[in-house]
């Protein structure tokens, strides 16, 4: 019952600073469990809203690559491993991270310029796993059993949205429903102590420093008086407390704790995460001079001059400071990803391919330079290398949609009808677009007529999928295009 009225989207979107969702019509009562394939479910219909109308979404898989690499880490180390989690980034200048239902996980890029240390963000990124594994959204949509569809949907907008602070809050409020969206903050608060104590847990067995956990949140406690009002958003949407602060800091002064306090040395993808949106900020121009200004001590800073340079097509500057700081930086993979834009940005196409299937071999699950290296295969002209690379990458993780996108780029420059249309078809899939799924696969099925084998796998799909959109009408849901 759950999943179909979870599936059943409304026609009305509410809209708050910027945020245009379709939201879940779930009638005047809901009694079904909502399972864990129901988050996920709605989760994934979620980001595709988010890619597509949040203009804040940084569509960038190097960002992505690194916060998935951490949630990974940390993911080992909890008591569900099996879990997958997402991460993305919102360019958003506040200090603020949400869950979603299903295990994505959004990040404002303000949080990962304010982080002072790698293990700082962890502990934020381990505290947002906690309310994931301890369902609290399922909870608190299961709570309003009895709540009226559009209270609901207030309610759920509230959670989504509430990385915009308290105006959104009040424009999901409207309509008298402000008690409902009261509820539903003062129920949030009962779950903030589980999601501390497991994130806690999961920090420090992944090998983080767990004081970062009580010296991050506490720091945005004392600053907070500063706001009195105008508290940082984390503080309005994760209501800090001094309780919670002490929980923490009691937590690890027990002797009960075994894990390490040690401080731990950040990565080279934390400074190069944090040097990429340095250089984001403002217009080219802005970018370059700000992080030429002052001292370049830290690694961070150094990646952004090299990143700010090559934005606003100073190749010349970049390559310098690339030469002048790169000799100081760990030999990981990002090293050899920020040298190959240089060496891209410099025509020297062949040498910046070598770097990318070097940064591969580095960094397997990492998307970014698997993407980059076909990109430049194909400005090489070598198709074949390029179709290589791109269905290794399918094959590795057919549900990164933009490995699927790669694929169809690298089957037009081929001339290649079919696998064109099947891969956008795949990658409409991803995006929910059912109908315009099925309308690729047809395209592709014809383009190869007659390969039995061919024919028979898209016929497989094609009834698959009009079997879903026969059902989600039934269920009286509002398809994607």
């Amino acid at each position: 019952m759950w999943r179909r009225l979870l599936l059943s989207f409304s026609l009305a979107a509410f809209t708050a600073q910027g945020w245009a969702y379709q939201l879940p019509d779930l009638g005047a009562v809901a009694t079904d469990a909502f399972s864990t394939q129901e988050e996920e479910d709605v989760g994934r219909m979620v980001m595709v809203q988010v890619r597509e109308r949040e203009p804040s979404y940084i569509d960038d898989p190097e960002l992505e690559d690194y916060l998935n690499a951490v949630g990974r880490k940390l993911a080992e180390a909890s008591d569900q491993p099996f879990r997958r989690y997402r991460f993305f980034v919102l360019r958003d200048p506040t200090i603020n991270a949400f869950a979603l239902p299903g295990g994505y996980i959004g990040v404002h890029s303000g949080l990962i310029l304010t982080a002072e240390s790698e293990s700082e963000l962890a502990a934020v990124l381990s505290h947002e796993m906690g309310h994931v594994i301890h369902r609290h959204i399922a909870q608190l949509i299961d709570k309003q059993k009895t709540t009226s569809a559009v209270m609901l949907g207030s309610m759920i907008l509230a959670i989504l949205a509430a990385r915009s602070g308290s105006q959104v809050s009040e424009a999901a409020a409207v309509g008298g429903q402000a008690f409902a969206l009261q509820q539903q903050l003062g129920f949030s608060r009962e779950f903030e102590h589980d999601a501390d104590r497991t994130g806690l847990d999961i920090l420090a067995k992944a090998g983080f420093d767990p004081s970062a956990a009580p010296r991050f949140f506490g720091r945005l406690l004392r600053e907070s008086r500063l706001y009195e009002n105008n508290a940082p958003v984390y503080m309005r949407t994760h209501p800090l407390t001094t309780d919670r602060i002490s929980d923490l800091e009691n937590r690890i002064s027990s002797p009960n704790f075994k894990y390490s306090l040690r401080p731990r040395l950040d990565s080279l993808g934390f400074s190069a995460v944090r040097a990429k949106l340095m250089a984001m900020n403002g217009t080219p121009s802005e970018a370059l001079t700000r992080v030429f200004d002052g001292s370049a001590t830290g690694i961070d800073r150094q990646m952004a001059r090299v990143r700010a340079a090559l934005r606003a097509n100073d190749v010349k500057r970049a390559r310098a400071a690339f030469d002048q700081y790169a000799k100081g930086w760990p030999d990981e993979h990002w090293r050899d990803l920020l040298e190959a834009e240089v060496l891209t940005a410099e025509g020297r196409l062949p040498e910046a391919l070598a770097k990318l299937e070097r940064a591969m071999q580095r960094a397997p699950e990492a998307v970014a330079p698997r993407l980059e290296a076909i990109d430049v295969a194909l400005r090489l002209g070598q198709t074949e290398r390029a179709e290589r690379l791109a269905r290794e990458a399918v094959d590795r993780d057919k549900d990164e949609r933009r490995y699927w996108q790669a694929l169809g780029k690298v089957a037009a420059a081929k001339g290649d009808e079919a696998w064109v249309h099947r891969a956008q078809g795949e990658s409409f899939v991803l995006d929910d677009r059912l109908e315009a799924a099925i309308d690729q696969f047809e395209q592709a099925r014809r383009a190869r007529r007659g390969d039995y084998y061919w024919e028979a796998e898209l016929d497989a799909k094609i009834r698959a999928l009009k079997d879903e959109v026969r059902q989600r009408k039934r269920e009286g849901g509002n398809l994607a295009r």
